[in-house]
């Protein structure tokens, strides 16, 4: 009977385990379209929405970041400035549970560098990037190393300062 139940317990954990890779995955696959195309920033956003913020770290990262990519859809300014205080603290509350993690401070480098000066959320571009430009080549994923790679050399042609 134990034996049983051990296999049950590892047979959930590899299920659990091949869903968030998958959901990780497509993350990675729609988060750049998301900002242009509002009804790939809203499946993303659905698809993310039922996450289990506290075991899903990378997740909770990429849902804050479309919550703020949410806010350049919405046409309601009270639910624009709603998406993005909300997707800013996920985001953030990611970030401070894995300050090391490239993927979530390239998530918020890229919502900073498009974010209006008005709402205050740049004060992270130079480290961000720094930090990126330092770590890359300790990103094991060969697609997100190259599309993180493609964003950070358009930077060069990019003005640093955020949108007013």
């Amino acid at each position: 009977m134990r034996k049983v139940l051990i296999i049950v317990f590892i047979l959930i954990q590899v299920t659990c385990s091949f869903a968030q890779n998958a959901k990780v995955e497509e993350a990675r696959k729609l988060y750049p379209k998301s900002g242009t195309n509002k009804e790939v920033c809203k499946k993303l956003y659905d698809m993310l929405a039922q996450i289990d913020e506290k075991n899903q770290n990378l997740l909770l990262g990429y849902k804050g970041a479309v919550m703020a990519e949410m806010a350049k859809h919405e046409k309601e300014a009270p639910k624009k400035l709603k998406f993005f205080k909300e997707g800013k603290r996920k985001l953030d509350e990611s970030i401070l549970n894995d300050l090391e993690n490239i993927e979530l401070r390239f998530l918020r480098l890229s919502i900073q560098l498009h974010t209006p000066s008005a709402l205050r959320y740049n004060g992270n571009i130079k480290s961000d990037k720094e930090f990126i430009v330092q770590n890359i080549e300790k990103v094991k994923n060969e697609n997100l190393k190259k599309s993180i790679s493609e964003f950070m050399a358009t930077l060069d042609t990019m003005p640093v300062s955020p949108p007013k």
